[in-house]
C-alpha cells in the first residue's frame, strides 16, 4: 500500500487530452488578445492622431500665426504713424517760420501805412494854410500881382488836391494789403491747428479769415474782385470739409493760402 502512494498512476488519456487542448484555448486566447490589442492600438493611432492634431495643435498654430500676423500689422502702423507724425512736426516748424516772417512783413506794412497817414496829415495843414492864403489874397485881389497871385495859388492848390488823392489810393492800397495778410496769417494758424488735429478751433479761426477777406473785398482794386470772391467761396468749402474730409480740407486751404499771398505781392496797379 505504500508503494502505491509513492507513485501514482500516470493520467489517462483523456486527462491528457483536456490539459493540451486547455492550454491551446488560453495560448490562442493570448494571441487574440494581443492581435485585439493591436487592433484597437493602431486604430486609436489612425484616428486619434489627427483628431488630437485638428483639436490641440491646429488651433495652437493657427493662434500663433494670427499673433504674427497682428505684430507685423501693429509694427507697420506704428512706422507709418511714426512717419506721419515727424512729417507733421516738420509742417508745423516750416508754418511757424512762415508765421514769423508774416509778422516781419506785417510790421512793414503797418510802418509804411504810419508815414503815409503822415504826409496825409502835413498835406492836409498844407491844404489848410493855402486855403488861409488864397482866402487873404481874394481879400485885397484888386491889384494886378495880387490876382496873377490868386491863379498860381490855385494851380498850387489843384496840385495838392490831386496829390492828396494819391496819397489816400496809396493808404486804401495799404490797407488791402495789410488785411490780406492779416487773413493769410490767420489762414496760416488754422493749417497749424487743422494738422493738430482740433478741427473745431481750426474752424473758428476760419470764420476770421472769412471775415478779413470781407473787409478786403470793401478796398480791393477792380481787377482782384473776381479772384477775392472766388477764394472766399472755396474757404467756406474748405471749412465745411475741415468736419467730414480733414486732409482734403487741409490741401484746399494751402491752396488757398499761396493764392492770398500772391495777391500780397502783386503790384496794384494805380490810377
Amino acid at each position: 500500500m505504500s508503494t502505491e502512494n509513492q507513485n501514482p498512476a500516470p493520467p489517462d488519456f483523456w486527462t491528457r487530452l483536456g490539459r493540451t487542448i486547455g492550454a491551446v484555448l488560453r495560448a490562442t486566447l493570448r494571441v487574440l488578445f494581443v492581435i485585439v490589442f493591436a487592433i484597437l492600438l493602431g486604430a486609436g493611432v489612425y484616428w486619434g492622431v489627427p483628431l488630437a492634431y485638428q483639436r490641440l495643435i491646429q488651433p495652437v498654430q493657427s493662434n500663433i500665426t494670427q499673433v504674427a500676423l497682428l505684430q507685423r500689422q501693429v509694427d507697420a502702423d506704428r512706422d507709418l504713424w511714426q512717419e506721419a507724425l515727424a512729417s507733421q512736426q516738420q509742417r508745423i516748424a516750416s508754418l511757424e517760420e512762415q508765421q514769423d516772417a508774416l509778422g516781419e512783413r506785417v510790421t512793414g506794412i503797418k510802418a509804411d501805412i504810419e508815414r503815409v497817414d503822415m504826409s496825409l496829415a502835413a498835406q492836409q495843414a498844407a491844404l489848410d494854410e493855402l486855403a488861409t492864403s488864397v482866402a487873404e489874397a481874394a481879400a485885397g485881389y484888386a491889384a494886378d500881382a495880387d490876382v496873377q497871385k490868386l491863379v498860381d495859388n490855385f494851380a498850387s492848390l489843384e496840385e495838392q488836391v490831386v496829390l492828396a488823392g494819391d496819397v489816400a489810393q496809396q493808404i486804401d492800397t495799404s490797407r488791402y494789403r495789410l488785411t490780406l495778410m492779416q487773413a493769410w496769417q490767420e489762414l496760416l494758424r488754422a493749417q497749424m491747428q487743422l494738422s493738430a488735429g482740433n478741427a473745431a478751433d481750426a474752424r473758428g479761426t476760419l470764420e476770421l479769415v472769412a471775415d478779413r477777406l470781407a473787409q478786403a473785398s470793401t478796398l480791393a482794386p477792380d481787377e482782384e474782385q473776381d479772384a477775392l470772391a472766388d477764394i472766399q467761396d472755396r474757404l467756406a468749402t474748405a471749412s465745411a470739409r475741415t468736419r467730414t474730409q480733414p486732409i482734403l480740407a487741409a490741401q484746399d486751404l494751402e491752396n488757398l493760402w499761396y493764392e492770398i499771398d500772391a495777391l500780397i505781392v502783386l503790384e496794384t496797379p494805380t490810377e
